[in-house]
């Protein structure tokens, strides 16, 4: 089997939609916000392989799409229905400036190839793991480098939730009850980072049309994302709402955040705090054909046991405490960089599971505050 090359964070950072990793007759309209800039965006410069756009529609749209369900079970189908295997492009831009003293941030554009698997179904609980596969074209020779594989983020969807996870700032995030009447009736969609640590959850409802399926969120706070952080210190968290558009054979991520200066105070409340300028996301997830995501799909049947206990671990810890404040980092490292270690170590894969969640239990305590 070939070597798995995992690559970092930091390098993901750099990858770039300079639209190089598409044939030229479809650069144009793959592109939303960055087509057409003459004043360049941010991002990366790397450039990969090209890739075979579906146009097909897909199985999983005409389940969308069947007579005689329940909207529940639609809803349900069309959470399922993001799973396959991608080219994702992630664009922001800000639109407008609310602090009249700051200029407009430069647009930001960013790419990756990348399957979502659905990794359970309980019914009114599904959740997705995104796997990155990225093969970049060395910008000197012009050779084919990787493939470069990266665990991502995971997305979990909750019908009639009891409680939501609320990012307040600074890393830290509180556990908030939902009533009966917050909760009944919507699906709450949780995201996560690439190491399994919170990073947002929304409340939304799906509304299905004859050409998309539609999620829009209620107003929710996330964490600034790497591309900024790295960068902008003059706000605290953003704080708006999403949508996924579901095609038959894609489907897009919309954000419009504001950026909020000062994190959220005990009551949740952001009405009271100056925002600095309006951003705008269009992540567009397109179906590709041909593209060999093997690697990808062995790097995830041999670290899944581990992270699966990760995850149980973190359920255990949501279910014990009200708030979750983490460290950047413990002797030096960021937690990412040991779970991605552990995920590859063999000798972690062989505990039985009780030593290898007993083991990440404590990993995890060390990192909370």
């Amino acid at each position: 089997m070939k070597k798995l090359i995992l690559i970092s964070l930091a390098m993901l950072s750099m990858m770039s939609t300079q639209a190089k990793n598409q044939t030229e007759n479809t650069e144009k309209k793959n592109w939303t916000f960055t087509r057409g800039l003459t004043d360049g965006t941010r991002g990366g410069t790397t450039q990969g392989v090209p890739v075979t756009y579906s146009t097909a529609t897909t199985d999983s749209w005409r389940a969308v799409r069947a007579d005689n369900i329940s909207e529940f079970e639609r809803d349900r189908r069309a959470i399922l229905a993001l799973a396959g295997e991608y080219q994702a492009n992630f664009e922001f831009i800000e639109t407008m400036l609310l602090d009249t003293n700051l200029d407009f941030d430069t647009p930001y554009a960013s790419w990756g190839t990348e399957f979502i698997k659905v990794v359970e179904d309980r019914g009114d609980f599904i959740a997705l793991q995104h796997i990155l596969v990225m093969k970049i074209k060395d910008p000197n020779t012009g050779d084919i480098i990787g493939p470069y594989v990266v665990k991502h983020w995971r997305q979990d969807w909750t019908w009639n939730p009891t409680e939501q996870l609320v990012f307040q700032g600074d890393n830290h995030w509180k556990v908030k009850k939902l009533s009966a009447a917050e909760g009944q009736g919507k699906w709450k969609w949780t995201v996560y980072q690439v190491d399994d640590t919170p990073r947002y959850s929304m409340l939304g409802s799906w509304n299905h049309l004859a050409s998309a399926s539609i999620y829009n969120s209620e107003f929710f706070s996330r964490p600034l994302p790497r591309r900024e952080f790295s960068v902008r210190s003059d706000y605290k968290l953003l704080y708006g709402t999403d949508s996924i558009v579901l095609t038959p054979n894609s489907w897009y991520h919309e954000q419009r955040n504001f950026k909020h200066k000062t994190k959220l105070g005990a009551d949740n409340n952001p009405s009271l705090s100056p925002l600095l300028a309006r951003e705008i996301g269009h992540n567009s997830y397109k179906r590709i054909v041909g593209f060999d995501f093997t690697i990808g799909y062995d790097y995830w049947n041999k670290s899944r046991p581990y992270w699966s206990d990760v995850v149980d671990v973190w359920r255990e810890i949501y279910a014990s405490r009200d708030d979750v404040q983490m460290k950047k980092r413990v002797g030096g490292k960021m937690l990412w960089q040991i779970h991605f270690a552990n995920a590859e170590d063999d000798t972690v894969l062989a505990m039985s599971q009780k030593k290898r969640k007993q083991y990440i239990r404590n990993l995890l305590n060390n990192f909370i505050k």
